[in-house]
């Protein structure tokens, strides 16, 4: 397999994707890192001798190599949309984070961009195609005839004591709701695909141990249109350590758990996944399946990204109003956070 050479830009988070999915595992089978960007010179300086790549501090420089085909954009939030904009209008397939903008107008013009130009914008939240464990979700919903949905709880937390750094992690305007922005962001996209399209949010937090002005525990509930419900709680404050990936879905006629708390904590290797129908009163799962990382909702999907960028675009490619709904959902969430009421989505 002849390997899509992809330059990375934002060496904060970038270098975790870097070295995780690049370097090693899931994506190193389709992407060779041939580049890296990043606006702190002496961070790129650091990093260019540790890789043994090209280094840009200017993005536009970067876009003008003609041997660089993809960008992985790992920067803030902040401008993301303007910088995917410029890529995709530079023949550069992307591969960027969750949310990647603030304002769901200038996603649905990104994204409608990329469409007219036949670009390629994938996230890992929600992600490219349809994963595995949603796939398993709606195949047991049929199989064991749970129902329509009613209800979904998404937990995600560990131990984390952080301390303001001047980032826009700090900026309550830029992370709002800071536990459910970083975390339940993957949560909100799993009830999107579960659930359709929200209508009201409502929303708690504090700050308990954190040195950040943003907060470090917080709740959130979406009533959907449908008039089904989902609940979130995301934290740096408890433990053990739940990660981002824990869901239960309530059924009419049974449950369907992920990574529930009775597994592993951290979904580094695997994670289970099991349904209870109904007429198990005592709990009991009538089938249950271990999953790999990269086949979550959460995973950044190298395999579909590198078979897009060859013109092999999934069929069940994720419709962009998911992604513009999360979005929404934030808008509202931050709404909820300064006014201490319902908000409408």
């Amino acid at each position: 397999m002849n390997k899509i050479k992809i330059g990375m830009v934002g060496l904060r988070f970038g270098c975790h994707i870097i070295k995780t999915q690049i370097l090693s595992g899931f994506g190193s089978e389709y992407f060779e890192l041939g580049a890296i960007c990043d606006i702190n010179k002496e961070r790129l300086a650091k990093r260019a001798s540790e890789y043994g790549v090209k280094a840009y501090d200017d993005f536009d420089k970067l876009l003008a190599d003609d041997e660089i085909h993809a960008i992985g954009l790992f920067t803030g939030p902040v401008g993301r949309g303007e910088l995917i904009l410029k890529s995709i209008r530079a023949g550069k397939d992307v591969m960027t984070t969750k949310p990647f903008e603030l304002d769901p107008e200038n996603a649905e013009k990104v994204l409608d961009e990329a469409k007219r130009l036949n670009r390629v914008v994938y996230l890992n939240s929600p992600c490219a195609s349809y994963s595995d464990d949603l796939k398993k979700i709606k195949e047991w919903q049929e199989r064991y005839a749970l129902g329509r949905p009613l209800f979904a709880r998404h937990e995600g937390w560990y131990k984390s004591l952080q301390r303001a750094d001047g980032s826009w992690y700090d900026d309550p305007e830029l992370c709002p709701v800071a536990p459910i922005f970083r975390l339940g962001i993957y949560g909100i996209n799993d009830m999107l695909m579960i659930f359709g399209e929200p209508e009201l949010v409502q929303v708690m937090e504090s700050r308990l141990m954190t040195g950040r002005p943003t907060s470090d525990m917080a709740q959130m509930c979406i009533r959907f249109k449908d008039g089904s419900m989902g609940h979130l709680i995301n934290s740096w404050c408890l433990q053990p350590a739940r990660e981002v990936c824990s869901l239960t879905i309530y059924f009419e006629n049974g449950t369907v758990y992920r990574n529930p708390p009775l597994y592993s904590a951290y979904p580094t290797i695997e994670v289970k996944m099991c349904v209870v129908p109904s007429k198990n009163v005592d709990g009991t799962p009538v089938e249950t399946v271990t999953l790999k990382p990269h086949q979550l909702s959460n995973s950044y999907q190298w395999d579909r990204f590198y078979k897009a960028i060859k013109g092999q675009r999934p069929k069940d490619e994720i419709p962009s109003q998911v992604i513009i709904n999360g979005i929404r959902i934030i808008q509202a969430m931050k709404r909820a956070s300064k006014s201490k009421k319902t908000e409408y989505v």
